[in-house]
């Protein structure tokens, strides 16, 4: 990680936000989308940019992961910016700490296992808020023998 990774994501205000928020802690990629209230397409690129960048380090537990700062010099030099740059953050990191005193982290599941149980226990349903349920796409009848269409005139074909 050299400085001008650094001071690039800095002045990306996505990045800057989700770096904020890990300062303080570990977080699940779900968990940062709610509280930031950004698409969840969004918050996972700009993720995935920062972990190409080795700014921040993910953590697979079953189906989540959970992102964090990675250990090291430059961690604490990113977090000193960070900490002194607090008077001068954007509306929007301001509120994301509001947020975080009232947000309580979801419970999703870690593990394979956990995961189809907790999908097929019903705590939190089984089809997402919002999307129709799907339902089998109609079949074409089949033509029978008796089927007006069943022939055609030859000079057709």
């Amino acid at each position: 990680m050299t400085a001008d990774k650094i001071f690039k994501t800095l002045g990306n205000s996505i990045r800057l936000r989700l770096l904020c928020l890990l300062r303080e802690r570990d977080w699940r990629v779900g968990d940062l989308q709610a509280i930031t209230g950004l698409p969840m397409a969004m918050v996972s690129k700009d993720l995935m940019r920062m972990r190409a960048q080795k700014l921040v380090a993910a953590t697979r537990r079953g189906v989540s992961i959970t992102y964090t700062l990675p250990p090291g010099p430059e961690t604490e030099i990113l977090r000193g910016i960070l900490a002194a740059a607090q008077a001068m953050l954007p509306p929007e990191v301001l509120a994301d700490a509001e947020t975080v005193k009232s947000y309580v982290p979801s419970e999703m599941p870690q593990t394979e296992a956990e995961s189809r149980a907790f999908v097929g226990n019903g705590s939190r349903g089984s089809k997402r808020p919002g999307k129709p349920e799907k339902t089998p796409a109609p079949t074409a009848p089949k033509a029978s023998e008796s089927d007006h269409f069943g022939t055609l005139p030859t000079n057709l074909l």
